[in-house]
């Protein structure tokens, strides 16, 4: 038994010492003073846009901001305008889903339009379609900039896309496909990596500006025309 009592002592001696660092490491038991604070963010910081439901329609953004799709739309009141824009700086994420302006025994006049005093405009990644009129439209925005991409516009009863008058944009990887007249129209602007199909009118066409690595197809009007000066670079329009 004797032989053994070294190798105890060393390991009580051990144990001791781990007991003792832990011990050194641990930090009070005791809370800090005051009241606790929360440690988990808000909805509005793990998401900070707003979401636009069918219930919301016909809806009038009137609030700066980003806003998205949570889920498809479709028209819910007869030569009503689905969604329009009046804030000075708005961009939507259709988030994947469509604007359908044709409902139930309904169908709206525009589904996106953009008002006089809108600065700042994007638009993404989802589809506009059937509205009367024209998918998304802005007529009498002074100064107004925007940026749309890998939106596609169909079935509407005018125009796909129409940015007229003093605006300045890029639309780029979208297309225009059997819209009743126009498919894409931009005033000072860039067409880029878009294509138009089936368009009862021009397909694309852009005043002051560039269209490239576009392609302009089997509509009813001329494919594509650049109007008062511009370039098409790279773009197939027979």
């Amino acid at each position: 038994m004797d032989r053994f009592r070294p190798f105890l002592a060393r390991a009580v001696s051990a144990a001791v010492l781990v007991g003792a660092c832990c011990a050194a490491e641990a930090g009070p038991l005791e809370p800090p003073p005051g009241p606790a604070a929360p440690t988990m963010k808000t909805l509005a910081e793990v998401e900070a846009r707003t979401p636009i439901h069918q219930s919301d329609l016909p809806l009038t953004i009137a609030s700066d901001g980003a806003y998205y799709l949570a889920e498809n739309l479709s028209a819910n009141q007869n030569g009503v305008i689905m969604i329009t824009i009046t804030a000075y700086n708005v961009s939507i994420d259709l988030n994947g889903f469509t604007i359908d302006g044709t409902g139930q025994a309904a169908v709206a006049s525009d589904c996106i339009r953009i008002e006089s005093g809108v600065r700042t405009f994007g638009l993404t990644n989802g589809v506009i379609r059937g509205c009367g009129q024209t998918g998304v439209v802005s007529q009498g925005a002074f100064g107004l900039t925007y940026t749309i991409d890998r939106v596609q516009a169909n079935q509407n009863g005018q125009h796909g896309m129409l940015f007229s008058g003093n605006t300045f944009g890029v639309i780029s990887r979208s297309i225009a496909k059997t819209n009743a007249d126009r498919g894409l129209y931009v005033t000072n602007g860039i067409l880029s990596d878009c294509a138009a199909f089936g368009n009862g009118g021009i397909g694309l066409q852009v005043v002051y500006g560039t269209i490239n690595g576009c392609i302009s197809h089997s509509n009813v009007g001329l494919n594509a025309v650049i109007l008062y000066g511009g370039v098409a670079v790279g773009t197939y329009a027979p």
